[in-house]
This record gives C-alpha cells, sequence and structure tokens, in this order.
C-alpha cells in the first residue's frame, strides 16, 4: 500500500515584512496637483516564500516570489499532498529520496 505524501511532508510558508518595489511618489503628486483630487496608490507587492519540509524538519523544497505567484504554488503543492502519493510527489517537485 502506498504511503500518502502528507503523512511524509509539510508546508510552511513566511511572508516578507518590506514592500519589494516602490514606486515614485511624483506621477501621483502630480495628478493630485493638476485634479486637485487625491489619486490612489498602488497597492505595495511583497514576497514570499513557500517550503516543503520533512518529517524531520529538513526543507526539502522552497520557492520565493511576488504573493500572489506564491498563493498559487502553495494551493498546488497543498493539492499535491494531498492526492499523491510519496512517490509521485517527489518526482513532481524534484525531491530526492533519502531513506536508506
Amino acid at each position: 500500500m502506498s504511503v500518502s505524501a502528507s503523512e511524509v511532508y509539510r508546508v510552511e510558508r513566511t511572508w516578507g515584512t518590506e514592500p519589494v518595489k516602490r514606486g515614485s511618489k511624483l506621477p501621483r503628486a502630480i495628478g493630485t496637483a493638476l485634479t486637485g483630487l487625491p489619486l490612489p496608490g498602488k497597492m505595495p507587492t511583497f514576497e514570499a516564500t513557500v517550503r516543503i519540509v520533512d518529517q524531520a524538519g529538513t526543507v526539502v523544497y522552497s520557492s520565493t516570489g511576488p504573493t500572489s505567484t506564491i498563493d498559487a504554488l502553495e494551493l498546488e503543492i497543498l493539492n499535491d499532498l494531498i492526492r499523491l502519493d510519496v512517490e509521485a510527489f517527489r518526482r513532481s517537485y524534484g525531491i530526492e529520496d533519502d531513506t536508506p
């Protein structure tokens, strides 16, 4: 009987606290000066990291990127953890089998 990947691995995620890229405030200031109305700014983007961790606490896979990309990747990994057996999961994410 095959072992579910969720019995061997777990997913961890961390979020960045500093915005990735700060845009120039000059265009907003000019627009506000011309129209007399405050113009809304862009929402800041942050980086996040998702990791796959084995039972020993070793990080076996890690990916960092914008939160929207990591959101999608995390959902994909969680879905695979639930539906795949451990061997298929390892092949899918390039994780080496370190069992003796």
